[in-house]
């Protein structure tokens, strides 16, 4: 199953796409619906890298939910007239056996970014619960990166 969410961030395209490709991010959008515990590697990179992460996932931070291969590549294109970049995470775990994330970041006018998580979901008899929980999450994320570029990515931990 698919969720598809887009938001206009009040931030230069540049910015966004310097921060996307960041973990420390991630880790902030995710709170306090998510905490991901790197395995293997046991740090997670400054910037994701094309390749492989394992982590654990904890719903709110103490109910585990398994493992999950984060599995990142990077991609170019347009968009109309407009560069459009992607960070794509072709992801597998435990408990969801796909979850293909695609974040697009588009330039807009203004020094605004059209931003957009597409994820697809597979759980067996579980996807349409863990497509609803995307949902959820999805939505949160974007509320929390709307704040975050409003200010300038000033409150990101690690900055």
């Amino acid at each position: 199953m698919k969720v598809e969410l887009s938001t206009t961030l009040k931030a230069p395209a540049e910015q966004v796409w310097r921060w996307v490709q960041r973990p420390v991010l991630l880790h902030w959008v995710a709170a306090p619906l998510v905490r991901f515990r790197p395995i293997q590697p046991t740090t997670l990179p400054e910037c994701w890298e094309d390749g492989e992460v394992r982590v654990s996932m904890l719903i709110f931070g103490v109910l585990p939910m398994g493992t999950q291969v984060i599995r990142i590549h990077r991609e170019e294109g347009l968009e109309g007239d407009q560069p459009a970049r992607s960070l794509v995470d072709m992801g597998e775990g435990d408990l969801v056996k796909a979850w293909h994330h695609r974040i697009r970041v588009v330039p807009e006018s203004a020094g605004t970014t059209h931003y957009t998580d597409s994820v697809v979901v597979e759980a067996g008899p579980l996807t349409l619960f863990v497509w609803m929980f995307a949902q959820v999450f999805y939505r949160h994320r974007q509320r929390r990166l709307r704040d975050l570029a409003r200010g300038g990515f000033k409150n990101v931990e690690g900055r």
